[in-house]
């Protein structure tokens, strides 16, 4: 059975391709919503309540509300972003979700809340999550509280649209996706006021699912008092409503990103400096007509790993024996604290170059079970980074790792440290 807890975290790198950017090669709003989305689904697939896990229940999640601040500063096109999504807060239907989408400098680009509720498939209405799978830390984890998120009335109707919902609208559940219904909203203001102002806060509550084919009428409200803050009501002609949004707009006041521009972002995210960067691009040149082709070397994700042994050697994480380290083991690492348990002990692997969060677990070696916590980026320098193990006994260790990536060499130099300790990976660690 899956489960859920509060204030769990779970984070995603992610790098921004041609889908996500908009003609001047910022991320797209909708393109944020996605990360939200797909980090939220990540977070459920590691405890085993995502969609594909509970739908042969008879059950699926929906999203009820979503609100998100967002910064004029957007990344652009190739840059690395980070995304975190946390349950700050769980009653019997609902599960409220923060995020938080980082650029590479670790400015906040967005964040927000979104609310997910279970359904019964066959009915459409609401269930316990309690009925779906296993609530953990509710009550004894201070919850945060969110405020019911209120829409102001209009009656200065600006415009009014129709749509017709396609394929492309349609989502993993079969119904129209809420990113849709931003799109629609979005594309209903003039060309020349979208390209000169964006969309600084939004607000959207769903009511009713829209299917393939559905027309939907969207009708756009100025809010009185609230300068350039608008109302988008989204109905079927019978006046049924799909959903209602809230778009806070402001004026662009940061200069367009230039081609040049992007490329020093990108490569000084690699560490590479522009100069490094022309000297590379003709070496690279004269390497290509050498060679005719060249050798691609990806930087392979880092994984944490620790092996737990007795004074003679023994292995303590061998799950035929009777031990007490694997269940109740805790790790804390760059803002993430999670918990060993059984289900960790027999999840699937898969072997893929990009960094993809697997959690913590235990895993089988050669001839010896180890602790693996990962993966994360390989792509980038570790400074001394800290990670803690709490163990059931109460004793506790702490590993430093600090990796150095040198672009010219093609090599990455490590060092693990167990309690100050020089040490290999895994970690060798004696009870």
């Amino acid at each position: 059975m899956g489960y859920i807890e509060l204030n769990g975290v779970h984070r995603n790198e992610y790098l921004i391709t041609m889908e996500d950017i908009d003609p001047e090669y910022r991320l797209k709003l909708t393109s944020a919503l996605a990360y939200f989305q797909n980090s939220v689904a990540a977070f459920m697939t590691d405890r085993r309540i995502a969609a594909f896990d509970i739908r042969p229940k008879g059950y699926m999640w929906v999203i009820a509300e979503i609100s998100m601040k967002v910064s004029e500063d957007a990344p652009i096109w190739r840059e690395r972003i980070t995304s975190e999504v946390k349950v700050s807060e769980l009653t019997s239907s609902r599960a409220y979700f923060d995020f938080c989408l980082r650029c590479n400098s670790g400015e906040i680009y967005a964040s927000g809340t979104g609310i997910w509720t279970p359904i019964d498939h066959a009915t459409g209405r609401p269930v316990h999550i309690s009925d779906l799978c296993e609530v953990r830390g509710n009550d004894n984890v201070a919850q945060s509280k969110h405020p019911k998120m209120k829409f102001e009335s209009s009656d200065d109707l600006i415009s009014e649209n129709e749509h017709i919902t396609t394929m492309n609208d349609m989502d993993f559940n079969k119904h129209v996706g809420n990113r849709s219904y931003v799109n629609y909203a979005v594309r209903d203001f003039p060309a020349d006021f979208a390209g000169t102002h964006y969309v600084s806060s939004l607000a959207i509550k769903f009511i009713r699912q829209t299917f393939v084919g559905d027309t939907l009428i969207s009708r756009c409200f100025r809010i009185e008092g609230n300068g350039l803050d608008y109302l988008v009501r989204m109905g079927f002609p019978s006046g049924d409503e799909a959903c209602i949004l809230r778009l806070g707009w402001e004026k662009r006041m940061l200069p367009t990103p230039v081609i040049g521009e992007m490329v020093r972002r990108h490569y000084r995210f690699y560490g590479v400096t522009m100069q490094q960067f022309y000297v590379l691009t003709h070496l690279s040149a004269v390497l290509f007509c050498l060679c005719g082709c060249a050798k691609t070397i990806d930087w392979m994700p880092v994984t944490f790993k620790v092996r737990v042994q007795d004074a003679q050697g023994n292995d303590l994480l061998d799950p035929e024996k009777d031990n007490s380290w694997i269940i109740g083991t805790v790790i804390s690492f760059r803002g993430i604290t999670v918990e060993l348990n059984e289900e960790s002990i027999a999840y699937p692997r898969t072997r893929d170059l990009p960094a993809e969060y697997k959690g913590f677990r235990l895993e089988k070696g050669n001839d010896y079970y180890y602790l693996a916590f990962g993966e994360f980026y390989g792509g980038s320098d570790y400074d001394n980074e800290e990670l803690y193990l709490s163990w059931p006994d109460g004793s506790h260790n702490c590993i430093t790792y600090k990796r150095k990536l040198h672009q010219m060499r093609i090599k990455a130099d490590e060092v693990f440290k167990l309690d100050g300790v020089k040490c290999s990976n895994p970690v060798v660690i004696v009870k």
